[in-house]
């Protein structure tokens, strides 16, 4: 893991993730708190949740037909410094009726946000080889983690003691390092741009429009030629659900069922962060030694025993070893997605496969998140989140079926039956 952290082009975009998630950690603690302190709303602070989740909806799909034209690496580049000038529209958010400013940038940057996910994973693959790519994908969990470890307490801490102001100059400046970092990457356009054929392209004569809707109704029948891919959405899209319920209804957990407020609620947070940075070690040294779809269903059937425990057995102490404990099967499940997705599509359409999924999951995390709101205050508590958390293990077993493929099997023998792609 230490030996391909070295390797300058990986390191840069692995140092420039990890300071722009911070700088994100920082703002997400203080927005919503300056945002309540400002109007006294729950509304106002809530609806920011809202309209910060419809661009993943409406543009995450049509963003991966971009990082698919576009060169990837300038892509993350220039996303980051237009985040610089729309954050800092936030310093004029003083006033509750300067509410709809927070609102706005919320939108805009979230919808600019939906091409570097895309970008990002559609790059990695040409970036470090087939041979370490499911090591850099355990090392961008580790980067993640250990940015949802450090940047919500110095958020706390900046906006008690500094106000809300600093922290949103701190995020901009960590989106102004991002793009320095990434900048940095010495590789041949060859690299960063997606490979292209013959197939794919269009005449002179047709339209932009045309060409567009084409190129994205291409990402749609890859996966739907694709057993693997197809298998893949619909699982995680179980486990999109489930995040929704649980990302809800955990804090009504923690005061219902064990009693707690604020300070059980945040160390159940610092143990599932810690958790995650165990998992993105551990998973990160034994990678060569499982395929991915094995690290997927184990992944699964883990979390669903892990889970179940957590949420059967509401005690403090034995939640937080649970929730570190879980780190490891979270990260196997999300480093196997990934690298499946990497390795079976072919690279010309992966960013149009990443950003469909990311529609999907979208989707499926608000369905979540609306039937726990519906039902999460008429059944136990301790009941639903322990059911709910069951559903994995079947999952797990499914991914088993589905997802088992011959080792190096080409993404081409794959596909249920050949998929042609229009002129």
């Amino acid at each position: 893991m230490i030996a391909l952290l070295r390797q300058r082009n990986f390191g840069l975009l692995w140092w420039g993730g990890l300071i722009s998630f911070i700088g994100d950690w920082v703002l997400f603690v203080s927005l919503p708190l300056y945002i309540l302190d400002l109007t006294g709303s729950v509304v106002a602070m809530g609806l920011l949740f809202v309209i910060n989740i419809i661009p993943m909806l409406a543009f995450s799909s049509l963003g991966g037909v971009f990082v698919d034209r576009w060169d990837r690496k300038r892509i993350l580049v220039v996303t980051n410094l237009l985040l610089v000038p729309l954050y800092l529209l936030l310093l004029f958010f003083d006033t509750a009726s300067m509410v709809w400013v927070v609102y706005v940038v919320g939108f805009l940057g979230n919808t600019v946000r939906q091409l570097l996910n895309p970008a990002e994973n559609a790059l990695l693959p040409r970036l470090v080889g087939e041979e370490n790519l499911a090591t850099a994908n355990a090392l961008n969990s580790l980067n993640n983690n250990l940015a949802r470890l450090i940047g919500p307490a110095v958020g706390g801490v900046i906006f008690a003691t500094f106000g809300f102001r600093l922290s949103v100059v701190i995020d901009v400046f960590t989106f102004l390092a991002a793009a320095i970092l990434i900048s940095l990457i010495s590789a041949p356009a060859s690299l960063t741009r997606a490979e292209h054929h013959p197939s794919t392209e269009h005449t002179e004569h047709t339209s932009a429009l045309k060409k567009f809707q084409a190129e994205w109704l291409e990402g749609l029948k890859i996966i739907k030629g694709n057993r693997v891919l197809i298998s893949m959405i619909a699982l995680l899209g179980i486990n999109n659900v489930v995040d929704g319920f649980v990302t809800v209804l955990f804090a009504v957990y923690v005061e219902r069922a064990l009693g707690g407020g604020a300070p059980e609620l945040g160390a159940l947070l610092t143990s599932q962060a810690l958790g995650g940075l165990i998992g993105g070690i551990f998973i990160g040294r034994i990678t060569r030694r499982f395929a991915s779809w094995q690290l997927v269903g184990a992944g699964f059937v883990l979390l669903g025993v892990l889970d179940f425990l957590t949420f059967g057995i509401p005690v403090l102490p034995l939640n937080m070893f649970f929730l570190v404990i879980v780190g490891i099967p979270i990260v196997g499940l999300d480093v196997g997605a990934m690298t499946l997705f990497q390795t079976i599509t072919e690279d010309r359409y992966r960013g149009r496969i990443f950003g469909i999924y990311g529609t999907t999951a979208g989707v499926l995390m608000l369905l979540g998140r609306g039937l726990a709101t519906i039902v999460g205050g008429q059944v136990d508590i301790v009941m639903l989140l322990a059911g709910m958390s069951l559903l994995y293990i079947p999952t797990g077993l499914l991914a088993f079926r589905l997802l088992r493929t011959p080792a190096n099997a080409p993404a081409q023998s794959l596909a249920e039956e050949p998929v042609r792609m229009s002129a």
